[in-house]
């Protein structure tokens, strides 16, 4: 087994693709809203698991400790309701102030009056015990929205009482409050404090976090939990500090009862990792509310519940069977919500959180990993490459329970998938760059189809053999305008220069919708999709790619202009349909394209195109026309049809693909006098003999408005020769392809859309459209009469 290294400039190749794939590595993480994925959060659970169990979880605050006084089904049973009764919970709260507990939290919302007689019983005891919470419940949204404000009590306690302004420090992304579900005025108006309810869950479902607080308009509204414990230390919430992105800091002031700060961290939404304990059932002890009212009567064993709640935090919740307030957590699945408020009081009270690896120490981190994948593949033999990314995947699983139990959360699926990316990307290079003459071969086939197909081809050599069969396929034809013209006036230096230029671009737009190029017909292409592998959205692809196409001839005319070279105009016509697909030719050559009349048919949709158009047929439009955007429709008369054709004037496609063409400014400037011209029908590019006289009265970049004795007919195709002299014979030629016709008193009035115009015409159009006072024609038996013009 030899250890040499890989040829020198093996050793550089590698360099180049270990720092791209670094690069590439880097750039997801700087991508990612978080750098903790779903997978990542679902993998974290089972950590969690595993390290309570281990006892290397948050541990339960010693004092003051956190109490459940729960209402289940034996409590509906023992007060024989089967509702809450506020008579009942006013003997809980009435109780519970006897047993000097520290505050009282309910998970419970209050929103309407019962009896006179409860609530009354039920607002007295809350105003008594003096240290009663009772909750909002908001609804929020990740973007900013107005907050829907009540002629209610409560909703100016909200205003006035509950909304602070904490110290604010970086930029943050907070959920704002929509709606709130109120506490009864009279209930509320008891109540020491308040705090939201409101849960996050994760795309899972499972509550890992907590928004710790909530912004309303100018103010933010804290959690339950938190509320409760800024009372207990005695910091006023203003004094919080939230460095959004990082941490809530709870200052120890010197009015405080705190020894030192508590910091929660906090993502630039607000949202911090709960801390759980434990299971419901292995958490903070449980007292069913019935057997508390029991146990207080009797005097024997009041002592000991004074014992267990003096002092201490008591969360009161509804988890009967058939209760809607269920939830998943990271250590067991359907348990009452109120454990997450529990959870984060007594983080609070134990200043234990869970923080999480930052974009920065992941980047890094990567980058050290991409670094010894690469210093391992510089080895003749593979086995090191494949060691070191066993080793390092193991030593992520090791960082990540170590992490754990250090109350720190590592990206574990993000990073284990970023190494066996990295790794991956190594082997896959390596082996291509030691493949030679199979990467030559699916080189040489790259220039004329996708690299996706080239490679299906290669696990597919059947369908390399001569033969064809019957497919539905999209096709594309193209063509640009004038290109007659155009090439008749530059060197074939420049002609050659202009189509490779114009090629190469259409080409790799192509490739990138999964076309073939079937071929190249003088100055167009034939190109279909939908083999010779299958994929049902051809249809779509094929015209994304010619919205694609059509935009990109802005990029391809800007690199013309600075060449000194005239702008090019194509137009694309589509169609959908059945032909026979495959190999034609011998063994010694063969060429994979299509044939059948539906490739006649987009030919001859195309010749009714202009310069930046895209035209499709009915079978295209049919299949698509949800995502289309239309234009305008035509029915033309096609040559071999017995009925005329809709064709579809295409000017985008919506989502997934979401291309529209950017539109052509058409301004015509009116010309007077008139410019006097000769019209030439054109009829498959030959030249009508007989000239057809004309003036345009109006002329833009792009178009023109003519009238002529004589009719024309829309979607004709014309060559104009203008001349601002008769005698002198100084002609230009203008390509058009006629819009409109309409007949008037003494004509006719036809809108002209150009295809192409040649660099003598473009000047005569400038002189023309600079603002002159008089405009003069030699020839005035050329001039139009007044009585011609409408």
């Amino acid at each position: 087994m030899s250890l040499k290294l890989k040829s020198k400039k093996l050793q550089k190749l590698i360099f180049l693709i270990t720092c791209s794939l670094i690069l590439l590595g880097c750039l997801f993480l700087l991508m990612q809203d978080s750098v903790f994925s779903d997978f990542d959060l679902k993998i974290q659970d089972k950590f969690y698991k595993k390290a309570v169990a281990a006892g290397r979880g948050p541990k339960p605050s010693s004092f003051p400790q956190i109490k459940y006084v729960t209402i289940t089904d034996t409590t509906y049973t023992y007060t024989q309701k089967n509702y809450l009764d506020r008579l009942f919970l006013s003997k809980i709260n009435n109780v519970l102030t006897e047993l000097s507990v520290q505050a009282i939290a309910y998970d419970i919302l209050f929103p309407m009056p019962t009896s006179v007689k409860a609530d009354q019983a039920f607002a007295r005891s809350i105003e008594d015990a003096q240290s009663v919470y009772l909750p909002i419940g908001i609804a929020f949204s990740k973007t900013p929205s107005d907050f829907e404000w009540e002629k209610q009590d409560t909703f100016h306690m909200l205003q006035t009482q509950y909304l602070k302004a904490p110290v604010q420090k970086g930029i943050g992304r907070p959920f704002f409050g929509t709606r709130a579900l109120m506490q009864y005025d009279p209930f509320a108006k008891a109540a020491f404090n308040s705090g939201h309810i409101s849960a996050h869950s994760d795309n899972d479902g499972a509550l890992r976090h907590m928004p710790m607080i909530i912004k309303i308009e100018e103010g933010f509204f804290p959690t339950l939990s938190l509320s409760m414990f800024l009372d207990y230390a005695g910091v006023p919430f203003e004094k919080a500090i939230v460095v959004w992105g990082r941490h809530i800091t709870i200052p120890a002031l010197e009015e405080s009862y705190l020894e030192k700060d508590v910091v929660i961290p906090i993502d630039n939404k607000g949202l911090a990792v709960i801390p759980y304990c434990e299971t419901w059932a292995k958490g903070f002890e449980e007292i069913p509310s019935h057997v508390l009212v029991q146990k207080f009567k009797d005097k024997t064993i009041a002592g000991n519940l004074a014992d267990i709640f003096e002092g201490n935090f008591v969360f009161i919740g509804d988890i009967s069977v058939g209760i809607s307030d269920l939830g998943n957590t990271p250590l067991e699945n359907n348990v009452p919500l109120i454990v997450s408020h529990a959870a984060m009081l007594n983080g609070l009270l134990t200043n234990t959180f869970y923080t999480k690896w930052e974009q920065m120490p992941c980047l890094l981190l990567v980058a050290g990993i991409g670094i010894l994948l690469g210093l391992s593949s510089l080895v003749r033999t593979s086995w090191p490459l494949y060691a070191m990314t066993l080793i390092l995947l193991g030593g992520v699983a090791m960082l990540t329970w170590f992490q754990f139990i250090n109350f720190k959360l590592f990206p574990v699926v993000t990073v284990t998938g970023l190494v066996l990316f990295m790794s991956a990307g190594l082997v896959i290079f390596i082996q291509i760059a030691t493949q030679r003459d199979r990467a030559f071969i699916k080189g040489v086939f790259a220039t004329y189809v996708p690299d996706k197909i080239v490679d299906h081809l290669l696990v597919n050599p059947d369908l390399l053999t001569l033969g064809g069969e019957m497919r539905e396929v999209t096709l594309m034809m193209t063509d640009i305008r004038g290109y007659t013209a155009l090439s008749s006036n530059r060197t074939p230096q420049e002609v050659i220069l202009i189509l490779n230029r114009y090629y190469e671009k259409m080409f790799d737009i192509i490739m990138a919708y999964d076309g073939i190029i079937n071929e190249i017909i003088g100055d167009g292409i034939l190109a279909f999709f939908g083999a010779p592998q299958k994929f049902d959205d051809h249809p779509a692809k094929a015209v994304a790619c010619a919205l694609a196409m059509q935009n990109a001839m802005e990029e391809v005319n800007a690199q013309n202009a600075k060449d000194d070279l005239p702008s090019l105009e194509m137009g694309i016509g589509i169609n959908t349909g059945e032909v026979v697909v495959g190999n034609v030719g011998s063994r010694k050559r063969a060429q994979y394209g299509v044939t059948g009349n539906e490739v006649n048919l987009a030919g001859r949709t195309e010749s009714y195109t202009v310069g930046g158009q895209v035209l499709v047929t009915s079978s295209v439009f049919e299949r698509l026309k949800s995502l289309l955007t239309i234009k305008k429709t035509m029915r033309v008369d096609m040559k071999g049809m017995a009925h005329k054709v809709d064709l579809y004037d295409v000017s985008g496609i919506c989502a997934p693909f979401d291309i529209y063409l950017k539109e052509k400014e058409k301004t015509l400037s009116s010309i007077t006098p008139p410019l006097p011209v000769d019209l030439f029908l054109l009829d498959k590019k030959i030249v009508s003999k007989e000239a057809i006289f004309a003036q345009i009265t109006a002329i833009g970049p792009s178009n023109a408005t003519i009238f002529s004795d004589k009719e024309l007919h829309a979607l004709d195709n014309v060559r104009m020769h203008l001349h601002q002299d008769r005698k002198s014979e100084q002609k230009a030629q203008i390509y058009a392809k006629v819009d409109t016709v309409q007949q008037t008193k003494n004509g006719f009035k036809a809108v002209l859309d150009f295809t192409s115009v040649t660099a003598a015409a473009k000047i005569i159009i400038t002189t023309v459209l600079k603002p002159q006072r008089n405009h003069t024609y030699s020839d005035s038996q050329n001039k139009v009469p007044k009585n011609m013009i409408d």
